[in-house]
């Protein structure tokens, strides 16, 4: 396969449903590349997204993950559930998202962005399912408790607060110690501008992944836990107010 990048359409367009696209090749374990895509992939503390490709001659597969190309990291690959026959480079090919699963996600993935304002101190780990999420805050200052935590979330959340993605260029985001301390080494080591996302200046992390536009779409939420996970990182649990109803 030559070497070429996948259009990631969801950077700039997270509620993108469905979209067309070509396909650049298949790896011999069946996962699909293709030239764009709104599925963003598997990343450290994100899921993959699941959909549905369709091919012109009107037949779909299921796509169960979504990963970057360990080997080409500019490349997605989608991985179907089965395997999908005479998908030829150039093949013209419709791809919808699981919405459903991907807005719960970006909430709740916006929230733990906005938690990051609420507990000003460095995150050591963070994970976004589509009913929970956490964060692994390094030894947190002062006293902290569910009720104010989830108090303090809650009215972030409804003052409507613009969420921005935007890019840094490559030195000025390594000049910047709260955002390069979360940079990987080999984002530290090259040379792309850096995307960052910004929730009306409380805070600015780096992030690849989809949020939603404002931080009223979260919906509310509640501080379900906060306990220790070693001697150096206190763990704090979100989860949706509406699950917590059923």
């Amino acid at each position: 396969m030559t070497r070429s990048r996948t259009q990631r359409l969801f950077e700039e367009e997270p509620t993108l449903m469905e979209a067309s696209a070509q396909v650049l090749g298949c790896h011999t374990d069946g996962s699909i590349v293709l030239d764009r895509t709104i599925f963003c992939p598997r990343h450290a503390d994100l899921p993959g997204d699941v959909g549905w490709l369709h091919n012109a001659d009107g037949g779909a597969v299921r796509i169960v993950d979504t990963r970057v190309d360990r080997e080409e990291p500019g490349l997605i690959l989608h991985l179907p559930e089965q395997a999908v026959l005479g998908l030829a480079p150039g093949a013209s090919v419709t791809l919808q998202v699981d919405w459903i699963r991907r807005l719960r996600h970006m909430r709740m993935h916006t929230a733990l962005h906005l938690l990051c304002a609420v507990v000003p101190t460095e995150v050591q780990a963070s994970a976004v399912t589509a009913r929970m999420g956490f964060v692994d805050f390094a030894q947190p200052k002062g006293p902290i408790d569910t009720e104010t935590l989830t108090g303090k979330m809650n009215e972030l959340i409804a003052r409507d607060l613009p969420v921005r993605p935007r890019w840094l260029e490559h030195n000025a985001a390594l000049k910047k110690p709260d955002i390069a301390r979360y940079l990987s080494s080999a984002e530290r080591m090259g040379s792309d501008p850096i995307r960052v996302v910004d929730i009306a200046g409380l805070t600015v992390l780096p992030c690849g992944g989809p949020h939603v536009k404002r931080t009223s779409q979260i919906g509310r939420v509640r501080c379900n836990g906060i306990e220790r996970v070693n001697n150096q990182a206190v763990r704090i649990t979100l989860a949706f107010e509406e699950d917590q109803e059923e």
